[in-house]
Protein backbone atom coordinates (compact mmCIF):
# COMPACT_ATOMS: atom_id res chain seq x y z
CA UNK A 1 0.00 0.00 0.00
CA UNK A 2 1.17 3.49 -0.76
CA UNK A 3 1.18 6.15 1.95
CA UNK A 4 -2.05 7.74 0.65
CA UNK A 5 -3.90 4.40 0.86
CA UNK A 6 -2.59 3.82 4.39
CA UNK A 7 -3.79 7.26 5.46
CA UNK A 8 -7.19 6.71 3.85
CA UNK A 9 -7.55 3.33 5.58
CA UNK A 10 -6.52 4.82 8.94
CA UNK A 11 -9.01 7.66 8.51
CA UNK A 12 -11.80 5.24 7.57
CA UNK A 13 -11.09 2.99 10.56
CA UNK A 14 -11.06 5.97 12.91
CA UNK A 15 -14.69 6.66 11.94
CA UNK A 16 -15.89 3.17 12.86
CA UNK A 17 -17.35 2.36 16.27
CA UNK A 18 -14.93 -0.44 17.15
CA UNK A 19 -16.08 -0.86 20.74
CA UNK A 20 -19.84 -0.79 19.94
CA UNK A 21 -20.44 2.33 22.08
CA UNK A 22 -23.15 3.62 19.77
CA UNK A 23 -25.01 0.30 19.89
CA UNK A 24 -24.67 0.08 23.68
CA UNK A 25 -25.96 3.61 24.31
CA UNK A 26 -28.75 3.45 21.76
CA UNK A 27 -31.06 6.47 21.77
CA UNK A 28 -30.25 7.50 25.36
CA UNK A 29 -27.91 10.41 24.52
CA UNK A 30 -30.52 11.91 22.18
CA UNK A 31 -33.45 11.41 24.56
CA UNK A 32 -31.38 12.92 27.40
CA UNK A 33 -30.67 15.95 25.22
CA UNK A 34 -34.35 16.35 24.29
CA UNK A 35 -35.35 16.08 27.95
CA UNK A 36 -32.70 18.67 28.91
CA UNK A 37 -33.91 21.28 26.42
CA UNK A 38 -37.54 20.98 27.47
CA UNK A 39 -38.83 17.56 26.50
CA UNK A 40 -41.08 16.12 23.84
CA UNK A 41 -44.13 13.95 24.23
CA UNK A 42 -42.82 11.43 21.70
CA UNK A 43 -39.80 10.63 23.90
CA UNK A 44 -41.06 11.28 27.42
CA UNK A 45 -44.33 9.92 28.79
CA UNK A 46 -44.22 12.51 31.62
CA UNK A 47 -44.03 15.45 29.20
CA UNK A 48 -46.64 18.13 29.87
CA UNK A 49 -47.15 20.79 27.21
CA UNK A 50 -48.40 23.23 29.87
CA UNK A 51 -44.96 23.14 31.54
CA UNK A 52 -43.03 23.62 28.28
CA UNK A 53 -41.72 27.10 27.42
CA UNK A 54 -40.52 28.00 23.94
CA UNK A 55 -38.20 30.75 25.17
CA UNK A 56 -36.45 28.44 27.69
CA UNK A 57 -35.91 25.85 24.96
CA UNK A 58 -34.30 28.43 22.66
CA UNK A 59 -32.17 29.75 25.54
CA UNK A 60 -30.86 26.28 26.36
CA UNK A 61 -30.14 25.50 22.71
CA UNK A 62 -28.18 28.74 22.34
CA UNK A 63 -26.45 28.95 25.73
CA UNK A 64 -25.74 25.28 26.51
CA UNK A 65 -25.28 23.80 23.04
CA UNK A 66 -24.36 26.81 20.85
CA UNK A 67 -27.24 26.01 18.49
CA UNK A 68 -29.40 28.75 17.08
CA UNK A 69 -32.73 26.97 17.13
CA UNK A 70 -34.85 28.90 14.64
CA UNK A 71 -32.34 31.66 14.00
CA UNK A 72 -28.65 32.47 14.16
CA UNK A 73 -27.10 35.78 15.14
CA UNK A 74 -23.60 37.09 14.57
CA UNK A 75 -21.63 40.31 14.38
CA UNK A 76 -20.63 41.41 10.89
CA UNK A 77 -19.66 44.46 8.90
CA UNK A 78 -22.52 46.78 8.05
CA UNK A 79 -23.22 46.50 4.29
CA UNK A 80 -24.21 50.15 4.15
CA UNK A 81 -21.25 51.48 6.15
CA UNK A 82 -18.13 49.30 6.25
CA UNK A 83 -16.68 51.26 9.19
CA UNK A 84 -19.48 49.92 11.45
CA UNK A 85 -20.29 46.49 12.80
CA UNK A 86 -23.85 45.32 13.39
CA UNK A 87 -25.62 42.29 14.83
CA UNK A 88 -27.23 40.27 12.05
CA UNK A 89 -30.04 37.84 12.74
CA UNK A 90 -30.74 35.16 10.14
Amino acid sequence: DCEAEQKARKYYLSCLDGNETTEALGAKPMTDLIRDIGGWQATDKNFNISDWHFQRTLEKLQNNYSLGGLFVWYVAENDKNSSEYIIQVV
